[in-house]
């Protein structure tokens, strides 16, 4: 009879685990609110045009789940392939830790996404943070990192991180040109990468 009524019980969310431990997730300060207001207000405003919002809707995709998936399955196999399994478990490792800790924190933060400007891309879930800034940065500096063992001269390898820089960059400033984020959503999902990827 117990186990019976047990088994239609509903686990508490990690929010309502917070409330209970009266813990509760760290709000923006409204300074760092405003600052994110304006800088949406000045994209929506001042640098949106037809032809960079064709553009930039394209180039979020380099950060989606579908594009960053089929890079580390192409980038894992290859690595296999060279007879280094211990990069393409690497990666793995650090792609999925990525995702798993942009979900979580999106669930513990519960920031509702931006009404500052109209939304050129449709995004579901919560704001907190960007899940295609820290995706970008966990899979493409991983990559980079991977790749510059294979070179030993420090321009080659300044190469690799500026391109890794420049898709993460490009990503992010999407998010934020899109107006499906706040600009602190993108540098706290690139903050909180950086981290993991040093497993």
């Amino acid at each position: 009879r117990r186990s019976s009524d047990l088994s239609g019980a509903r686990l508490p969310t990690v929010r309502e685990v917070s409330r209970r431990l009266g813990l509760s997730p760290t709000t923006v300060s409204d300074a760092w609110q405003r600052l994110d207001d304006g800088i949406l207000t000045w994209v929506g405003t001042s640098l949106r045009s037809p032809q960079w919002n064709f553009l930039v809707t394209d180039l979020s995709s380099l950060g989606g789940l579908a594009v960053t998936v089929t890079i580390c399955v192409v980038a894992a196999v290859l690595l296999v392939l060279a007879r280094d399994p211990a990069a393409a478990l690497h990666l793995g490792l650090v792609s999925y830790g990525g995702f798993r800790i942009a979900a979580w924190a999106k669930t513990w933060f519960d920031r509702p996404r931006p009404e500052i400007i109209p939304r050129l891309a449709q995004a579901g879930g919560m704001s907190f943070p960007s899940g295609h800034a820290v995706t970008a940065a966990s899979i493409y500096l991983t990559l980079a990192l991977l790749a510059a063992r294979h070179y030993r001269r420090p321009a080659a390898r300044a190469t690799l991180f500026a391109l890794a820089g420049l898709l993460i960059f490009i990503v992010a400033f999407s998010r934020v040109y899109l107006g499906v984020h706040y600009p602190t959503d993108v540098l706290s999902g690139l903050k909180t990468t950086v981290p993991q990827i040093q497993i």
